[in-house]
């Protein structure tokens, strides 16, 4: 179909295109209002900061060759509002992430309305949060219908740990994203596509740490080595493409990182807790807490069988409910992959339950993600901005880890046997 006016007739006029013509249709009308509600009404309230800073970081370092990890950054950055009349809240800002990470704001710069250009980020995260459950739904072999697709999809989106991400405008979507995606493509073997997706879910490697551990061990532990090397080749063409705009990029990072020790574990496990939460009253016994959760991976790692990617999920989605925990950060970034583990237990308990049980855990997890955190502002009188991320990210992992060893003992099978089974 060589010839312009056949192809055009094929899109436009045969019978063969209506798929096509609906589908484009469909699309239409799904990005356009999303786009619109971004534009006019999302733009006016959500905190543009995060994201004008890092726009104008990849914009400097490409361009005038100013590196991110400069301990004057704030007042460059200041310099650099200051010429464009926009307001940002430029004081103590600290870049301690790879170099590349920076690299998924540049297309963005380019736009010279910061509102165009954050509606038109905002709108791409949102379609691929949608996208990141309907491929999960496609790793497990889960057939959705059209409500249970349009549920989901709504009620994540609606979820505190999704929405505060879009409200803040970071790069949280974009990595479950390539994390989701990297996994569907390891799975049917396309090892070279995993890899550089999953380089691409090394964009913030603390609030992912764990997850990524447990992923690349247990492909070790089966001896899929094919996604593990070629991640690590996609890092480092990913690192050296940074080493063209900052040759000493990577030492800036661990500098600045340590220069700050807000975190931990630059600070004991009670500092960083009380760190975020100042009003909690804690002993000294609450520095085992990493401990144990370590201990408890390693044996849940060790005891799995890992023969399937239903197992791979278990021990994910176990490690995704700790991880918020472990890391101790007053902050939603790791809690989007909690959007994993959800529908993760929500496959398995349909699959393995019906009538009232299957409803009531989607009240249940609708409850802990979306109502109890709109209850909490209203009753507390709080913004989105204020809501305590520490308390929330604690009652939904709690919840969770409850949830999925149900799933493992009463719902599935013991330990002895493959969840495949």
């Amino acid at each position: 179909m060589n010839n312009p006016k056949k192809y055009f007739q094929f899109i436009f006029r045969s019978d063969e295109g209506k798929d096509f013509r609906n589908n484009v249709v469909r699309t239409f009308f799904i990005i356009f209002p999303l786009f619109i509600f971004n534009f006019f009404i999302f733009s006016t309230i959500a905190d543009l900061d995060n994201y004008l800073i890092h726009s104008a970081l990849s914009k400097i370092l490409v361009f005038n060759g100013i590196s991110p990890y400069s301990q004057n950054i704030s007042l460059i950055l200041e310099n650099y509002f200051s010429t464009r009349d926009i307001v940002v809240q430029t004081t103590a800002v600290v870049y301690q992430l790879p170099i590349y990470h920076l690299f998924l704001y540049l297309p963005f710069s380019f736009i010279q309305d910061p509102k165009l250009a954050f509606s038109i980020w905002e709108t791409i995260n949102q379609l691929l949060y949608a996208f990141c459950i309907l491929k999960l739904a496609n790793i497990f072999g889960w057939n959705l219908n059209l409500r249970k697709k349009v549920f989901l999809i709504g009620a994540g989106l609606a979820s505190y740990f999704t929405f505060l991400n879009i409200f803040s405008a970071n790069t949280a979507i974009l990595q479950l994203f390539f994390l989701i995606a990297g996994i569907k493509e390891h799975k049917f073997g396309r090892h070279i596509g995993s890899g550089f997706l999953l380089g691409l879910s090394t964009v913030d490697p603390f609030n992912f740490f764990l997850p990524l551990a447990i992923l690349f061990l247990f492909m070790l532990r089966n001896e899929q080595f094919g996604s593990v090397i070629w991640t690590s080749i996609a890092i480092i063409l990913y690192s050296l493409i940074g080493i063209i705009f900052d040759s000493t990029w990577f030492l800036k990072m661990i500098k600045n990182i340590f220069l700050d020790g807000s975190f931990y574990p630059l600070m004991s496990y009670g500092q960083a807790v009380k760190f975020w939460k100042p009003d909690m009253i804690l002993g000294e016994l609450v520095n085992v807490i990493p401990i144990i959760i370590t201990i408890w991976l390693t044996l849940e790692f060790a005891r799995i069988p890992k023969n399937s990617f239903e197992n791979l999920f278990w021990i994910l989605s176990l490690t995704i409910c700790l991880n918020p925990i472990f890391i101790m950060r007053n902050s939603t970034y790791a809690s989007i992959l909690f959007t994993i583990p959800i529908v993760f237990v929500l496959f398995l308990w349909e699959k393995h339950s019906s009538g009232y049980l299957n409803k009531g855990i989607y009240l249940l997890l609708l409850l802990i993600s979306v109502i109890y955190p709109l209850i909490h502002i209203y009753i507390g009188g709080l913004s989105w901005s204020k809501l305590n991320y520490f308390s929330n990210n604690l009652i939904v992992s709690l919840f969770l880890i409850f949830v999925i060893y149900w799933v493992r003992w009463w719902v599935v099978k013991p330990y002895d046997v493959s969840i495949d089974n």
